[in-house]
């Protein structure tokens, strides 16, 4: 485990391998300007109100990912911050990795967030669960494989650029889509956009609940609100 006034890694995209738990106590926060591996599990922790936890680099072609090593198994990744924002410049996915391959995360939480921005597109084999008290917003589509859900709590506002959300599951129940916000946007506000809820399960398996807590297109931009299993 690593505590410090603040870190940043900055790399050249052939990875950061992370594990354990990483505390930065000033206003700097964390900021890792790299691809990452997890190793079974890493937790960011940020105590100032004014600490961001920031990861990959914002214009990357193509981008930083964010994974799992594969050669030690399922991974999550945990986000606490004071206040800060939670900003994503790398897509989450299976990687690029080699030696060993990389692999897709199994959890991300993120708690005690202002705003939370994903850049990129996010496919992920589990949950993923937010509680900001801003915008969260994904700018590319989000997957969520192996019956993950996808919980968002007290956010002001959420907005879904693509309108696209795919939750998978091969058997038993896809997860779930549930939402707490003031109110929830579609595309960058220009025309009218639709929001699609994925499930497409696989053999034997069935699609999940879609609870939605919040106003529907409160700027008049939502076209549809389209569920397909």
């Amino acid at each position: 485990d690593v505590q410090a006034g603040s870190l940043r890694i900055t790399g050249s995209g052939a990875t950061s391998v992370l594990n354990g738990t990483i505390t930065a106590t000033d206003a700097a926060g964390i900021v890792l300007d790299d691809s990452v591996r997890v190793v079974d599990g890493l937790s960011l922790v940020v105590t100032h109100a004014d600490a961001d936890i920031v990861i990959g680099r914002d214009g990357e072609v193509p981008p930083f990912y964010l994974a799992s090593d594969d050669a030690a198994g399922p991974a999550t990744l945990d986000l606490t911050l004071a206040g800060g924002d939670a900003v994503f410049h790398s897509v989450i996915d299976a990687g690029r990795g080699s030696s060993p391959t990389t692999g897709r995360l199994t959890g991300l939480g993120i708690s005690g967030a202002g705003d939370v921005r994903f850049a990129e597109a996010i496919e992920i084999a589990g949950d993923v669960t937010i509680d900001a008290t801003g915008e969260v917003r994904f700018e590319q589509a989000v997957t969520l494989l192996d019956g993950g859900s996808l919980t968002i709590r007290n956010a002001g506002k959420v907005r879904f650029d693509q309108g696209l959300i795919k939750l998978r599951a091969d058997s038993g129940a896809a997860g779930a889509l549930d939402i707490q916000a003031g109110t929830i946007l579609v595309g960058d506000g220009s025309v009218a956009s639709d929001l699609v809820v994925d499930f497409d399960p696989g053999a034997g398996a069935s699609g999940g609940a879609v609870i939605l807590d919040a106003t529907l297109g409160a700027d008049g931009r939502l076209a549809d609100l389209v569920i397909e299993d």
